[in-house]
Parts: structure tokens; C-alpha cells; sequence
């Protein structure tokens, strides 16, 4: 009798860790999704912070024309890259802000206003995308241990979120201020 109560006690333990371990990987999986949710819409917020400076610039003629013309173009093609050239784009815009906000550090009334908002976003990017690689590295080191390697409990059909990687000292130039 004792053996046969030592038995189910075990199963019943097992069972236990392997429903914990499956709805671990699933919140996981959740965190992951969240993450991504908000890092797109921050990077979304900048490319129209972006794009509502360079049209700003480009209407007041306050910086050089090329300088503003290419954040408008970086910021159109962020906010409209595929998933495979999304960091490629915000590659593209990050360098566009850094020289635009080298430019205009100063000058005061609405271009501040402006840029200050463009530096807001680009911090809430920054922010974003930590939370995100974070969700991703650890969703990936969960997956990667023995129990759910050993019964599959990996949701074979889903694909491993790529981490997102895009330069964040693009826009830590002059006139950016880094968050605390």
C-alpha cells in the first residue's frame, strides 16, 4: 500500500511540474508577443515623431534641405519596412535623427518641441527594445532547458523570435538625453 501511495504521489508531482513548466513556457511566449506589441508601436510613435520634424524643417527651411528630406525618407521606410528589413530601416532612421538632432539642438519653440518629442520616443524605443531582446532571451533559455527539450512540450509550429537589434547610440549624440 505504501508503495502504490509513493507512486501516484510521484506522478501526481510530476504531472504537477510538467503543467507548471508548459504554462511557464506559455506565459513566456505571451511576454514575448506583448513585448514585440509595444516595441512596434514605440518604433511606429518615432518614425512619426521623425516624420513630423522633417516635414517641420523642410516647410520652415531651418536645417539644409538633403539633411531633412533623408529623415522624412527614414522615417517613411521605417514605418513602412517589411519584418525583414525592419532593422535595416530603423538603422537608417536612428542615423537620420542623430544628424538632424545635432543640427537643431536649440533653437527653440516648436522645433524643440519637436525634438523633444522625437528624443522621448527614441528613449521609449530604447526601453522597448531591452524588454523585448529580455522576453526573447529568456523565452529562449526556458525552451532550451532538459525538461522541455526532453517532451517536446516546444510548440514545434511557432518560430523563435528573433532578437531585435538596432542602433540605440545612433540617436545619444548631442542634444539626446539618455534615460536614467
Amino acid at each position: 500500500m505504501v508503495v502504490v501511495v509513493a507512486v501516484v504521489l510521484a506522478v501526481v508531482l510530476v504531472a504537477t511540474y510538467l503543467t507548471w513548466t508548459a504554462g511557464r513556457l506559455d506565459r513566456l511566449t505571451a511576454r514575448v508577443d506583448a513585448a514585440w506589441s509595444a516595441l512596434d508601436a514605440q518604433l511606429v510613435r518615432r518614425a512619426a515623431a521623425g516624420g513630423d520634424l522633417a516635414a517641420h524643417l523642410r516647410r520652415h527651411r531651418l536645417v539644409e534641405e538633403d539633411a531633412a528630406l533623408a529623415l522624412q525618407r527614414a522615417a517613411a521606410a521605417a514605418r513602412d519596412a517589411s519584418p525583414a528589413d525592419r532593422e535595416a530601416r530603423e538603422n537608417e532612421l536612428s542615423r537620420a535623427i542623430r544628424t538632424v538632432l545635432d543640427e537643431v539642438a536649440g533653437r527653440g519653440g516648436k522645433v524643440d518641441a519637436l525634438a523633444e518629442e522625437l528624443r522621448t520616443s527614441g528613449n521609449r524605443v530604447m526601453l522597448a527594445r531591452q524588454f523585448y531582446n529580455d522576453a526573447v532571451r529568456d523565452n529562449r533559455n526556458r525552451r532550451r532547458r532538459w525538461v522541455p527539450l526532453l517532451l517536446t512540450v516546444q510548440h514545434r509550429d511557432e518560430p523563435q523570435r528573433p532578437f531585435f537589434e538596432i542602433d540605440d547610440s545612433a540617436e545619444s549624440g548631442p542634444g539626446y538625453a539618455a534615460p536614467p
